[in-house]
């Protein structure tokens, strides 16, 4: 995610959390334990939320936090997990072959 996503004209936007969000962050998720019981479990403590900043900065995780523009309030957070980023060399590098391999297939017929 990296920045602010929301438009001007809304009242909340999404952001990536800051060491600077600690006190905040872990209040809130103390506060909803019995909402996330079934769901994940928060950080609701500074070793907790240490680790989710390291994760934060994972290529595969995304986390971003929900933010009331008015106050800059945290209201909630989103993770995405388990997501795959490809380069887009490999990608242009997979297309390749399957052209040169598409292109041997007629050679083959062809003959």
């Amino acid at each position: 995610m990296r920045g602010d996503l929301g438009a001007r004209h809304q009242r909340v936007f999404l952001r990536s959390p800051a060491p600077s969000d600690r006190d905040e962050f872990i209040a809130l998720m103390r506060g909803s334990r019995s909402f996330h019981r079934a769901l994940a479990t928060a950080p609701t403590d500074d070793d907790r939320f240490d680790a989710y900043l390291t994760d934060s900065r994972r290529s595969d995780f995304e986390a971003m936090l929900q933010c009331r523009r008015e106050d800059l309030a945290i209201l909630g957070c989103f993770n995405l997990s388990q997501i795959v980023r490809r380069s887009s060399s490999s990608d242009e590098r997979i297309r390749a072959r399957q052209v040169a391999l598409a292109g041997r297939r007629r050679e083959l017929r062809v003959a």
